[in-house]
């Protein structure tokens, strides 16, 4: 069952164009340029007018169609045109059908594409955070390592330095030999390189998307 704001804006919609839209699109369309009535997404106008456009429209009155004609026998040529009338009205629908139909499918369409787009740039954005973060830790682990290396060869130097200095005056060889075995081993620290990714995979399924899409328009 329509809300009464849906219901508002179908009888707005007749109220302005003489009668009920023939589709969703057309009532979303309306919505989209008219100001004065809430704006709807085409599921939105797909759900009020699957609802709405069963109801029966309110019927037109009765033009007065002035005094009879004298009456002359046009049987078959109003069979006649009876005949081309139906088939004409069955030609109409037919196309009437297809191009609301295909309007609907169009509208219905783009909306899900925007939503598998949006999906991939969620994705591609949390593709981008990923590698960079662990790109980001990586260096940081590295360049940690190197100062803390730095640090210790700084101190190293030092000490080595003021054993030199006092190596006449006090010449005491076990204490250098205590200083020279007490120099640390400095571990590997790897070399920190720009590591590029591949993204010919989904480049290639991206153009393979776009020449499907172009495809079908031949």
């Amino acid at each position: 069952m329509a809300s009464e704001e849906d219901s508002a804006i179908w009888k707005s919609y007749r109220e302005k164009n003489g009668s009920g839209p023939k589709n969703a699109s057309q009532l979303m369309k309306w919505t989209k340029a008219n100001e004065h009535v809430r704006t709807l997404s085409f599921s939105q106008a797909k759900g009020i007018f699957a609802i709405k456009s069963k109801e029966p429209e309110p019927e037109d009155d009765i033009k007065d169609q002035g005094p009879p004609r004298p009456k002359v026998d046009m049987t078959a040529e109003k069979d006649e045109l009876k005949e081309y009338i139906s088939e004409c009205k069955e030609e109409l629908v037919s196309l009437q059908n297809r191009e609301l139909s295909m309007e609907d499918d169009y509208e219905e369409g783009n909306e899900g594409l925007e939503t598998q787009f949006e999906e991939l740039e969620t994705l591609l954005k949390k593709a981008k955070e990923d590698v960079q973060t662990h790109r980001q830790s990586k260096y940081e682990t590295i360049q940690t390592g190197v100062k803390n290396q730095k640090q210790v060869l700084e101190e190293t130097l030092r000490i080595l330095r003021k054993t030199l200095s006092e190596c006449d005056i006090k010449g005491d060889k076990e204490e250098v030999k205590k200083v020279l075995s007490s120099i640390p081993q400095l571990e590997e620290i790897d070399e920190y390189q720009f590591e590029p990714i591949n993204i010919d995979a989904p480049k290639k399924a991206l153009e393979a998307l776009v020449q499907s899409a172009n495809s079908d328009d031949k």
